[in-house]
């Protein structure tokens, strides 16, 4: 009899303390999914009116977890990016990462967790209208100081963004809401 108590006190307190670990791999599996499953595709899709009356090509090339993000500027002949575009450019996956603040705690946490462990990185290419290269930039999401402080929050906290050197400035609509609509809310 007390070894029944026993066995049923050890099972009582592995799951107790084994459901949150679990309750976490699944929220992580289900983030996973969502980022793998091409989501990206349906951005570029639904931004197609706005790139068009900006006069820029968009193809977003999701190889998992390099996300690749093509730009060709149709009215642009210069060679080289302005600074303030260029910044903008270099901000748009450190922004991205941004749209998670919004998550409840454990989805929040899910979602960093697998962009650190599957260590996710955006390839930034912008060319001008004779496909030239005016810039390439590759950032991983886990260096950004967006995800270092959002990965500081705890439970309850608010996010308050990191103060940015150079403030960005509209380069396109579409990039700016490209990174909110990136991560939708774990259900």
């Amino acid at each position: 009899m007390a070894i029944m108590l026993v066995l049923i006190a050890v099972i009582g307190l592995g799951v107790f303390w084994g459901y949150p670990k679990y309750e976490m791999m699944q929220l992580e599996d289900q983030a996973r999914q969502q980022l793998q499953s091409g989501k990206f595709a349906e951005l570029e899709a639904k931004y197609q009116p706005i790139l068009q009356r900006e006069k820029v090509e968009l193809t977003i090339l999701d190889q998992y977890p390099n996300i690749r993000f093509y730009t060709r500027w149709l009215e642009n002949e210069n060679k080289k990016l302005s600074v303030k575009s260029e910044q903008n450019v270099k901000n748009i996956a450190c922004d991205s990462v941004e749209a998670f603040q919004n998550f409840d705690y454990k989805s929040r946490t899910a979602v960093l967790n697998v962009i650190e462990e599957d260590q996710i990185v955006f390839h930034m290419n912008v060319k001008n209208k004779f496909g030239m290269d005016m810039m390439q930039h590759q950032q991983k999401l886990s260096d950004c100081p967006s995800f270092l402080q959002m990965r500081a929050l705890k439970a309850g906290e608010e996010y308050v963004p990191p103060p940015q050197k150079n403030a960005p400035v509209d380069m396109v609509a579409p990039a700016a809401s490209v990174s909110e609509e990136a991560a939708q809310p774990l259900s």
